[in-house]
């Protein structure tokens, strides 16, 4: 097989976001009748999987908290985009979620962020993103099905990217 290119930091970047988004979105979901469900943080309303999204805490432009597991859970589609997050009711699950001393160094992460303290990734540490978080998703794909295309490959001597969109 022909080697091709290297993935660009925007494509894996793309590939890694579609990886921990599932991964977040099936995280606590039991199936019932063929059918995945999950419950929304904020809202408390048990959806169909496909009604649920990975809804993030501290916006995803904070890539310090981007693929934080922590910072991002199953949320319904109306609360993440037509309550922008239903920030409050969010806060109030995280506190009791995760804690008070998680909840203000998540805070604190983000105002680093905000006051550009905090260095970007090099493409070294997305690749191991990248490769940690294939490993989580071909891990879900065994309990839930096909998510992702076969020819993701984890990084090494013998990766070969694809041409898919």
């Amino acid at each position: 097989m022909k080697r091709e290119k290297s993935l660009s930091r925007q494509e894996l970047i793309k590939r890694i976001d579609r990886l921990f988004q599932a991964c977040r979105r099936y995280d606590g979901a039991w199936k019932k009748n063929g059918q995945w469900y999950n419950r929304c943080v904020t809202s408390g309303m048990v959806l169909p999987i496909e009604k649920i999204q990975a809804g993030h805490w501290i916006p995803r432009g904070c890539y310090a908290t981007r693929w934080d597991p922590t910072n991002c859970n199953p949320q319904s589609a109306h609360d993440n985009l037509y309550k922008s997050g239903a920030y409050i009711e969010y806060s109030h699950w995280y506190i009791e979620k995760y804690g008070m001393e998680k909840y203000e160094q998540m805070i604190q992460t983000y105002s680093l962020h905000k006051q550009g303290k905090i260095p970007a990734f090099k493409m070294d540490e997305i690749r191991e993103k990248y490769d940690f978080w294939l490993e989580k998703g071909r891990a879900l794909e065994k309990k839930v099905g096909p998510l992702f295309p076969k020819t993701w490959k984890k990084f090494g001597p013998d990766f070969i990217t694809s041409q898919e969109p």
